[in-house]
């Protein structure tokens, strides 16, 4: 056998590589015997590693008063980390930053490559919400779990009883027919061929629910209804299996369900930080500012996307980031577009947004704005009593309904443009049935806003309620995580 010859070049790199295995390993016992579970070391040294390897940015010049490494490359040697603290300190910040470590379910790249195509048909399997929206392409389909907006329902189904894994199936040749003679103009939200491209949900126990293109309704069926919509898919059933929701992701939408305080959401990874805005948003729960401020770049840029509008602070945020403020004035245009021509009242136009409005749409905008708020302010009153019943456990109010009621309720903005002050002062109990609508569905501020709008103090108010009405905007106050 010939001798194996390397220059001394490389004789040193490799070496370099042994020490750093050992600098890791003596740093690794040195954790651990401060305390720590070695699991725990593990997960923090592996992720280190990653952030050493690929020298983010945001490692080397980020100012932590409590870290002892100085700014700079020495942020990346192990060895200058002397407690375990140190290390646990500046990994979690480059996470909430940046996708760190192994690949999980909240950061699965969008590829758009098919899992299965032949010369009749093409399937894709989409694991999350942004694949939906990918995979629906740029024809009016309506499926609610591909909008591109916070009305996106994806994870609300994905985390349902049967949690169900979605496969976009298109049909090569009922697409060709469909749209070789296709005019957008003359589309009347129904295509010709409902099932040239559809929607299946592959449930638990071999059950299937198949979504048309018109999204005229799910359908639960068997394998063989599954086939009767698209022959083309015999012997194909061995691709739509249903992927059980993992424990840590099901752990975490309970979590983020019921909301974070900012500071817990400002230790989340940059992974859960994007989960949570999936989550919260698919719940009209919009982020306070404190969570918008801890955002990167790019998971600010994936909020503007949703549609759903900034607060003022939120927009003072980014009106000096010409990338983000060319994306949100391009929201704003499809957002109010939208508002304009849907008969549903859905006032939920924010001041930021307002101010980007052209023109020659303002005073139609204006008209439309001045009639819905004032018709759901005057109707207060029925949604009061719904939610209240619900408030106080003798109700119950499915998701879409608390959604519906959410977006119906302007913020403060509107109220002090549009709404009537005299409806208020001439009848105490429109205060008090409004106001518990704004504070369930809005921030603290917005309610304090909202009395400052009526020439009311926050402390006065309270103290003129009746002793149950008192306890019920406490306890909405007391529940609030902001």
């Amino acid at each position: 056998m010939g001798k194996f010859i390397i220059t001394e070049e490389e004789k040193k790199h490799i070496l370099s590589l042994y020490n750093l295995v050992e600098d890791f390993k003596s740093q690794k016992i040195k954790f651990m015997g401060q305390g720590y579970d070695e699991q725990i070391v593990n997960k923090y040294l592996n992720n280190f590693r990653d952030i050493k390897d690929k020298k983010y940015k945001e490692a080397a010049n980020i100012d932590m008063p409590n870290l002892n490494v100085p700014k700079g490359n020495d942020r990346f040697n192990i060895d200058n980390y002397k407690t375990f603290e140190e290390l646990e300190m500046l990994v979690d910040y480059v996470s909430g930053q940046r996708s760190v470590g192994d690949a999980n379910f909240t950061n699965i790249k969008v590829d758009g490559k098919p899992i299965f195509e032949n010369d009749e048909v093409i399937i894709y399997f989409a694991p999350d919400k942004n694949s939906c929206i990918e995979y629906k392409g740029d024809k009016p389909y309506s499926w609610c779990i591909a909008r591109s907006d916070a009305s996106n329902m994806y994870t609300r189904y994905r985390m349902g009883k049967n949690e169900p894994s979605f496969y976009f199936v298109k049909r090569k040749k009922s697409m060709e027919e469909e749209f070789a003679h296709w005019d957008k103009n003359k589309f009347n939200g129904y295509f010709l061929d409902k099932w040239h491209f559809f929607v299946v949900q592959a449930l638990k126990d071999n059950r299937y629910v198949i979504t048309s293109a018109n999204n005229d309704g799910d359908i639960e069926v068997n394998w063989n209804g599954v086939i009767k919509v698209a022959p083309e898919l015999d012997g194909l059933k061995e691709y739509f299996k249903n992927v059980p929701v993992p424990d840590d992701e099901k752990s975490n939408y309970i979590k983020f369900k019921a909301g974070l305080t900012d500071e817990e959401f400002s230790k989340l990874t940059y992974a859960n930080k994007s989960y949570y805005i999936d989550v919260g948003t698919d719940l009209s729960k919009k982020l306070s500012d404190n969570k918008f401020l801890n955002l990167p770049e790019d998971l600010k840029n994936k909020y503007i996307n949703l549609g759903i509008g900034l607060t003022d602070n939120q927009f003072d945020l980014i009106k000096d980031n010409p990338k983000l403020l060319k994306r949100y004035s391009e929201l704003v245009d499809r957002t109010v577009d939208s508002y304009l021509n849907d008969v549903f009242i859905t006032p939920i136009i924010t001041k930021s947004q307002y101010e980007f409005v052209s023109d020659k749409i303002k005073n139609k905008l204006d008209d439309r704005l001045s009639r819905d708020v004032n018709y759901v302010i005057k109707n207060s009153g029925i949604i009061n009593k719904r939610l209240k019943r619900y408030f106080n456990g003798q109700s119950e109010i499915n998701q879409d309904e608390m959604q519906v009621m959410s977006n119906s309720t302007p913020n403060t903005f509107l109220i002090e443009k549009f709404a009537n002050k005299d409806f208020f002062l001439k009848n105490k109990q429109n205060i008090f049935d409004f106001g518990f609508n704004l504070l369930y569905f809005k921030p603290k501020s917005e309610f304090i806003k909202f009395l400052e709008f009526l020439g009311l103090t926050f402390d006065g108010f309270m103290s003129s309620l009746p002793k149950k009405e008192y306890d019920l905007f406490n306890k909405i106050i007391s529940e609030k995580k902001e």
